[in-house]
């Protein structure tokens, strides 16, 4: 990726997260959970971004390769608290369809 393209991917993403947590009414307060396989220096900023948006509410980056975030949304799926699963492997999603928990 171009590093002119970086920053405008980097703030789509943070503004449409922005948009998600503003759907859900008024003033948001609380948390925001993300599991990513993509590494803190791509989600750090993001992160920056989010928080500086939204004040009040908090995005946690819960960052992991593909496979254990796959395996971690399994299992606490009885008490998922996972807002958004981040990844670069359209095949992680396609596992998790297949069990239901997209």
């Amino acid at each position: 990726m171009s590093i002119t393209r970086r920053p405008l991917m980097l703030s789509s993403i943070a503004a449409a997260l922005v948009l998600a947590v503003g759907a859900a009414g008024a003033q948001p307060a609380g948390k925001v959970t993300v599991v990513t396989s993509f590494s803190k220096d791509v989600t750090d900023p993001i992160k920056r971004a989010f928080e500086r948006a939204t004040p009040g509410v908090t995005l946690e980056v819960q960052n992991r390769n593909t496979n254990a975030g796959v395996k971690f949304i399994e299992e606490t799926r009885a008490n998922n608290q996972v807002d958004l699963f981040w990844a670069s492997a359209p095949d992680a999603f396609e596992v998790l369809k297949g069990k239901k928990l997209l």
